[in-house]
């Protein structure tokens, strides 16, 4: 099964570090809609695409570790939850 899910915050986390959500999923060839979805899935090739495209877009090299903590407050979902207490998370 070829599906990523992204979580609902993707979109936020993005503008609070200098991205416009709306331009990446355009350089990326992907559906303006695509974060308004109820569940947002990619493939593996779209999810790839996203990153390449925040590599051009922004040249910091640990953005990717700051992009889960780039929300402090408001809603959170389980896998970040998950991601954030599990045992198995080095």
């Amino acid at each position: 099964m070829d599906q990523i899910r992204i979580t609902h915050l993707m979109p936020t986390r993005l503008a609070a570090l200098g991205i416009a959500p709306t331009d990446m999923l355009r350089r990326a060839r992907l559906p303006q809609t695509l974060f308004q979805q109820e569940r947002v899935v990619v493939s593996t090739a779209q999810w790839f695409a996203l990153w390449r495209v925040i590599e051009q877009i922004n040249d910091d090299p640990v953005f990717g570790l700051k992009l889960p903590q780039a929300v402090l407050a408001g809603p959170f979902d389980p896998p970040t939850i998950n991601a954030h207490v599990s045992p198995f998370v080095l």
